[in-house]
């Protein structure tokens, strides 16, 4: 057995594979670390956009026309007319209301809701806009709908719609859709001072902010022209006409709250999609 000691020569080459090796170790220990940081601070931005996308598109994607009612020239800010209840009318308790028949709806968004005015589909399939302020009360007036034949299916209710002007006067037996009027913007946030968050007011009820942070490019596009989406254009600013904008563009650039480890700057998912409004007349 060789019980020689190593020489000087021997320690300096095995301390410097050892450092070789454990620079290495190091490095790909950093570099794991790295991956595994970037790829959660990218999971955050991406799930930030898209909680934004299902509450907005299940929203937006029931306006009909002329629904898009005010838009900031900067594309951050949107006011829309969506619809949250649909219904039937029965015959008129007077020349200033109506009582109809609700299909059942969803009953927090309808329990939270601040009615804005309804639609009303004429003979002619073009919709009527009735604008607020309205009423909308349960009623017990059941001979109204049973002398039209309506009934209230399971789940729905019996409603009295009252106070718009006579002038509205709308058609027994047509169908009618109770709106509420809803802004959309992108603004500072509250929950994370110095960042941007997604805002939503329903008619007169306090800003909610819906998720944050954002990227300082989110943002709405309206979609210009039509009649079909193959001929529509996408501007950045809304047209001096509201009614020419036929859909939207969202730009969910969810960011994530903290950088990535070895990183400046938050993570950003680009999550680009478009909505198109419906019962829209060309």
């Amino acid at each position: 057995m060789n019980r020689r000691g190593f020489t000087l020569t021997e320690l300096l080459v095995a301390l410097t594979v050892m450092s070789v090796a454990g620079i290495a170790l190091i490095r790909l220990l950093t570099a794991t670390t790295r991956f595994v940081s970037l790829h959660d601070t990218m999971l955050s931005a991406r799930h930030g956009a898209r909680a934004a996308l299902n509450t907005m598109v299940a929203e937006l994607g029931v306006v009909g026309d002329s629904g898009l009612t005010a838009a900031t020239a900067d594309g951050k800010s949107i006011t829309v007319r969506p619809p949250y209840a649909f219904g039937v009318t029965c015959r008129h308790a007077s020349s200033q209301s109506f009582v109809g028949s609700l299909m059942p709806a969803d009953s927090v968004m309808y329990a939270s809701a601040v009615v804005g005015g309804f639609f009303w589909r004429r003979l002619t399939s073009k919709y009527a806009h009735v604008p607020g302020p309205i009423t909308v009360a349960p009623s017990d007036d059941a001979a109204k709908c049973d002398a039209d034949s309506v009934r209230i299916v399971p789940g729905g209710t019996r409603v009295v719609v009252s106070g718009y002007p006579a002038s509205f006067f709308p058609e027994s037996l047509a169908v009618f859709m109770l709106y509420q009027v809803v802004t959309y913007r992108f603004g500072d946030s509250a929950t994370l001072p110095g960042r941007i968050g997604l805002w939503r007011q329903a008619g007169g009820n306090a800003d909610e902010e819906l998720v944050a942070p954002f990227d300082g490019a989110a943002g709405f596009g309206f979609l210009v022209g039509g009649p079909n989406a193959a001929t529509l254009t996408v501007e950045n600013a809304p047209p001096a006409d509201l009614n020419r904008v036929r859909g939207l563009e969202l730009r969910l650039f969810g960011q994530s709250e903290v950088p990535a480890q070895g990183s400046t700057a938050p993570q950003v998912f680009r999550l680009k999609t478009r909505v198109m409004f419906s019962n829209k007349t060309y």
